[in-house]
């Protein structure tokens, strides 16, 4: 690794290679992991910061709006794994627990429920000011 960063440093930056995979697809999933979470934002109605309960309210909102359950099996484990590539000391030395396939199925996830939310007609709260924002409850409650 500390080869990598000095040929970093020197601008040799290998583009090939199981490397470079994985730095690409740790890029994908910090990209997929910040768009669901504005996503659940925007279903959920709140600016919530707590993934679970960002996911809870979308889930809530999916059922009650589609009249059946909406998974969200791979969009959590691109949030965990994320969040031992920016959290964890060792990073992924432990191997890695999200690959390029669960990425794939993380976003056909989250177009699912934007595009439930599209086609419902629904505005979303991120048009509110922030004092309407406060005063509306999560979609979630109103269930």
């Amino acid at each position: 690794m500390l080869d990598r960063a000095n040929d970093m440093a020197k601008g040799c930056v290998r583009l090939d290679g199981k490397w470079a995979a994985g730095y690409y697809l740790n890029s994908a999933l910090f990209r997929i992991d910040s768009v669901q979470h504005r996503v659940l934002e925007i279903v959920a109605g709140t600016e919530e910061a707590k993934f679970e309960k960002l996911l809870n309210c979308a889930s809530a909102w999916f059922k009650k709006s589609q009249g059946h359950s909406w998974t969200s099996e791979y969009l959590e484990k691109v949030s965990a794994e994320v969040i031992r590539l920016k959290h964890r000391r060792g990073g992924l030395e432990s191997g890695r627990k999200a690959e390029l396939d669960d990425s794939v199925k993380a976003v056909a996830e989250l177009l699912t429920l934007f595009e439930a939310f599209q086609k419902s007609g629904q505005k979303p709260v991120c048009d509110l000011t922030r004092g309407q924002r406060e005063k509306k409850k999560c979609v979630c409650h109103n269930a």
